[in-house]
């Protein structure tokens, strides 16, 4: 009996754990495409998203309207 309790407050432990970790990084990708998809160029200028050219990420820029 004492073994399987263990065993069960063991696997508790891990799930835990896990679903902490997972939530983590959840959230720091939420907060990264928060920060990443509120921009603010110039006057006279406007957001150019990223893009894949020739197999490459471009980041977003400012461009000259």
């Amino acid at each position: 009996m004492k073994r399987l309790l263990t065993s069960v407050l063991t696997l508790a432990a891990l799930v835990s754990i896990s679903a902490g970790a997972a939530s983590a990084g959840h959230m720091k990708s939420a907060m990264h495409h928060k920060t990443m998809s509120s921009h603010s160029c110039p006057a006279g200028q406007h957001w150019v998203k990223g893009y894949m050219r020739a197999g490459k990420k471009v980041h977003g820029y400012c461009h000259k309207a």
